[in-house]
């Protein structure tokens, strides 16, 4: 995650960004989602960053003349309302219906423009399969963005966001170019292989299930590690972690179902997380609880209701989406 000022901010930081002003905008917000909210901004600067912009981009919105905004909102049951309370709702609900695209507006200055003109991209809960020129089959997962780099020297896939899991085919251009995933966080090279790769806000996770892969962190180029067929990492910017054995049912996303044995709870709450809008959270008291079983990415509210039945926990809503998981 970015720290200077003047660096791009991560889109899903803006996305929670949206989430928060959209729920602290509802009638309904407690002081204890102001606190919560301000103890997310607190967590990173980057928290800050994106929330300063939410305001800067509200006090743009209240300037707009109330004609112009009448129209703008045309479709909101208060259009005819032109306060400055309405209008700051109406933005809310738009940043979390919407989501990235909505909140590219906001900043000139993130990478969340480039996930709105990217050459692939899903929208929550969406599942897409596509082949490229060379042969090379990719899956995106839900509100996951790619963009295809190929030139005369090389085969690149940029993850702007989400996850995607990829299976190459060998070149067929004479010159045999190298393929690769970017992150943020560094490059996974190929070596004829099938993996996954899943971009987090602080670091990029890869599985591998054939063949081999590369991984070089971009602040440490020198730093590669070959991570083999039935192994998994994650990595930052910085360095990789020791690979560690990977679950063979991993792939079940692929067909719309989080395969998993002995997965943090509060790892599960983040899968699922991706595949619904709104917010999906997991009380701390209960996050290291270990989940075993099949869950359907395609209905989380099904998903979530099975955890409930084979854990401590049960589900506090405060609408439909704002979702936590709580101890029962």
């Amino acid at each position: 995650m970015s720290t200077a000022p003047n660096q791009p901010l991560d889109p899903t930081v803006i996305e929670r960004a949206g989430q928060w002003w959209a729920r602290l905008a509802a009638d309904d917000a407690s002081e204890a989602d102001r606190t919560h909210c301000a103890q997310w901004r607190a967590q990173h600067p980057d928290h800050e960053r994106a929330w300063q912009a939410l305001q800067a981009f509200d006090s743009k919105l209240l300037a707009v003349p109330a004609d112009v905004a009448q129209h703008v909102l045309k479709d909101s049951a208060e259009r005819k309302k032109r306060n400055a309370r309405t209008r700051r709702q109406f933005l809310g609900f738009a940043i979390l219906g919407a989501g990235v695209g909505t909140i590219a507006y906001l900043g000139r200055n993130s990478d969340v423009w480039q996930i709105a003109s990217a050459d692939h991209r899903t929208g929550t809960g969406e599942i897409r399969q596509l082949q490229l020129d060379d042969g090379t089959q990719i899956v995106l997962g839900s509100a996951s963005a790619i963009d295809v780099d190929y030139t005369a020297t090389h085969r690149r896939i940029l993850l702007r966001a989400g996850h995607i899991m990829v299976t190459t085919t060998a070149d067929p251009a004479p010159n045999s170019r190298p393929f690769s995933v970017q992150t943020r966080h560094g490059t996974a090279t190929a070596l004829g292989t099938q993996f996954a790769v899943h971009l987090h806000d602080e670091r990029t996770t890869l599985e591998v299930f054939e063949g081999a892969v590369l991984i070089s962190p971009h602040a440490a180029p020198g730093q590669i590690l070959r991570v083999e067929a039935g192994q998994a990492t994650e990595f930052n910017a910085m360095q990789v972690q020791v690979p560690e054995a990977v679950d063979a049912a991993a792939q079940g996303w692929t067909q719309g179902m989080l395969s998993i044995t002995d997965m943090r709870l509060g790892d599960v709450i983040e899968w699922l997380g991706r595949y619904r809008s709104g917010i999906l959270h997991c009380d701390p008291a209960v996050a290291n609880l270990p989940v075993t079983g099949t869950f359907p990415l395609h209905d989380t509210d099904r998903a979530l209701h099975n955890l409930t039945l084979g854990l401590p926990v049960r589900l506090r809503w405060r609408t439909r989406y704002w979702v936590t998981v709580v101890p029962r």
